[in-house]
């Protein structure tokens, strides 16, 4: 496979639009708004297939066929299961977050009732350092998401490689993969945090029209699906490009 380059990111950003099947990756996602999980694992079902077609043969990106979707569910529940257990510290943070400002309002609807002991008492002194607590909770949960999303794309990778859910936990070897293509992880970071930010601007433009908010929805579904099959199908040529680059060091 040749070296990951403009050519190649331009060949990652458009092969989903080769033939009709991202039309049904599209309806997939939309039937998430009335069938909730199930059309997501679906989703990472099938672009377990396309990373699998990259890591495992002819390292070529194509659209399959959607003709297993038993296994497609089966593959997406792999890839989430992994997914979960990683974005645990970040659950934890959000429940940190609820805590707090579960207090906070206790805190005020004590000091509006004029009830006073000790445990409001406390309750006082937190709510007097409740926003300093809630900013650095946040601060935290904005790191640690960001350094999950900068390592999430090697270690799904990593598991389709292998083929097995274990491999998703196997630290040290999916650590040499991206330490040998970390400039390569890095850039498809950086794509991913733009793509996020365009979404974003589209989203809020189309809300503020009456007319095209309509389309929300559909354009929601659109890039999710979209991007969820490019930046997978990029995950498993920077994860091929770095097994080669390790042999070639060796």
């Amino acid at each position: 496979m040749q070296p990951f380059s403009t050519r190649g990111l331009s060949q990652a950003l458009t092969f989903p639009f080769r033939g009709s099947k991202f039309l049904i990756a599209c309806l997939v996602t939309f039937s998430a708004f009335f069938i909730p999980f199930v059309p997501y694992l679906a989703l990472r079902g099938y672009s377990f297939r396309i990373m699998k077609r990259v890591l495992q043969e002819d390292g070529q990106l194509d659209m399959p066929e959607w003709d297993d979707w038993g296994q497609f569910l089966k593959d997406g529940l792999r890839l989430w299961g992994a997914n979960l257990v990683y974005s645990l510290p970040l659950l934890v943070l959000w429940a940190g977050v609820f805590t707090l400002y579960a207090l906070f309002m206790v805190t005020l609807i004590a000091a509006s009732a004029g009830r006073e002991s000790d445990i409001l008492a406390a309750f006082s002194v937190l709510g007097t350092f409740f926003p300093i607590l809630m900013g650095v909770v946040l601060l935290g949960m904005m790191i640690f998401q960001a350094v999950l999303y900068f390592f999430l794309p090697v270690i799904n990778a990593h598991l389709v490689a292998k083929d097995r859910f274990g491999a998703a936990f196997a630290v040290g070897e999916w650590g040499r993969v991206l330490k040998a293509n970390f400039g390569g992880f890095a850039i498809l970071f950086l794509l991913s945090i733009g793509g996020f930010f365009v979404f974003m601007y589209v989203f809020q433009f189309l809300y503020m029209t009456l007319v095209l908010c309509a389309l929300l929805p559909f354009v929601s579904a659109a890039f999710i699906a979209y991007t969820t099959l490019v930046v997978d199908g990029l995950s498993a040529l920077l994860y091929r490009e770095g097994l080669e680059q390790q042999d070639e060091a060796k």
